[in-house]
């Protein structure tokens, strides 16, 4: 028989190797509308990669009311064979996330003006919810009190996140039904807090916080010398704009680390250079079609075809260069590092933005490096 001490110990080892870290991917809609072979549809979705799945993004109506489909051909299509993944892995849970950077902002702060809007918003999401057996919701306003939202918006914001919640909690014991998820992608830095977030009072209503530790850096600024955007560290002369530094941010501040999932971006934030230095935003890649980005299925193609991927050690990420152009990206190895400080610091995992920019075709050698290490190291990790 096992000792007091004996079982006590066996239990909390059991409990340390239970912990579920969980892998919360964004799945990009308009990805569909990509060149071939890039192009990606919900059956493009690797299996048991990911624990959380969001689809984004939808919309909110005018009267601040009612959740609408971003593209009119998502609803009821996308929306099925997006549920549909259910069928292979059952355990997946399914959200539908409203918002992002393009997203309507008026119908944001016309939705958090009045509790009568929040609770009609909430009832009216839930029944479009639960009709396209969508498992919950995810909240991506860019951001509250600024971009034309008014400063109240920041104690709205966490108003209409409590009310949402609530009637996510009455529903789901009126029914029976496991409760609907709800989530938020959040800004990570101490300013976008100061002015947007009442962030432990907000993250006490939410399941999970989709932390954005990306795009720290870009070509946007006024800027000489390139800079990476998901530095995991700092260094001494940028000392705030890392993980490390916004992550402990967060957790000081009271959030619950368990909560905490660290952004991780599968693109690059890329820089034109002249002279060593930057004069403005890398050019746009043939796929994505975006200045001063890559999707890592580009960054990967540049390097098979024979640029050398450099290390900034200090700060655990790769970055090339390939003639008068900077790539800032992360890879295998550059995720595994940060997937062993979530696990080291004691947060609930990552979130991946988004799974459509890894070489999911395998186009450089095999499909889903990017996602298949961050679940290889936490396997690894973990046991």
């Amino acid at each position: 028989m096992y000792s007091w001490l004996q079982f006590t110990l066996l239990l909390v080892a059991w409990q340390a190797h239970a912990v579920k870290y969980q892998r919360f991917c964004y799945f990009a809609g308009w990805a569909r509308y990509r060149a071939d072979p890039v192009a990606f549809n919900p059956e493009d979705v690797g299996v048991n990669l990911c624990t959380h799945l969001s689809y984004a993004f939808a919309e909110i109506d005018t009267s601040g009311t009612k959740i609408i489909p971003g593209d009119p051909s998502d609803d009821p299509v996308m929306y099925n064979r997006f549920t549909s993944l259910k069928k292979q892995d059952p355990n997946l849970k399914l959200l539908l996330s409203i918002g992002g950077w393009t997203g309507k902002l008026k119908e944001f702060s016309t939705l958090a003006s009045t509790d009568s809007n929040i609770n009609t918003f909430a009832r009216n999401a839930i029944t479009f919810l639960r009709s396209r057996n969508f498992d919950g919701l995810d909240i991506d306003w860019e951001f509250p009190a600024t971009r034309g939202s008014p400063p109240s918006d920041k104690q709205r914001f966490t108003r209409m996140i409590q009310l949402i919640r609530q009637a996510f909690e009455t529903e789901a014991s009126q029914t029976g039904k496991d409760r609907l998820l709800l989530t938020a992608a959040l800004g990570p830095s101490p300013y976008r807090v100061n002015v947007s977030y009442e962030a432990v009072k907000v993250a006490s209503h939410l399941d999970l916080i989709n932390l954005m530790t990306y795009d720290m850096h870009g070509g946007w600024e006024e800027i000489q010398t390139a800079a990476h955007h998901s530095a995991l560290y700092g260094t001494p002369t940028d000392k705030t704009y890392n993980v490390d530094y916004l992550a402990t941010y967060w957790a000081q501040l009271g959030v619950p680390k368990d909560k905490i999932l660290l952004g991780l971006p599968f693109y690059s934030r890329t820089y034109t250079l002249a002279g060593g230095n930057v004069i403005g935003p890398g050019k746009a890649g043939t796929y994505s079609g975006e200045n001063g980005t890559l999707a890592y299925y580009e960054v990967c193609k540049i390097l098979q075809d024979g640029a050398t991927g450099q290390r900034i050690d200090a700060q655990k990420v790769p970055f090339l260069v390939s003639k008068n152009q900077w790539v800032g990206y992360d890879d295998e190895k550059s995720l595994a590092a940060k997937v062993k400080y979530v696990i080291d610091n004691g947060f609930g995992g990552v979130m991946v933005w988004a799974l459509d920019m890894d070489d999911f075709k395998g186009i450089c050698g095999k499909a889903f490096p990017l996602m298949k290490a961050v679940k290889s190291a936490f396997g690894t990790l973990i046991g």
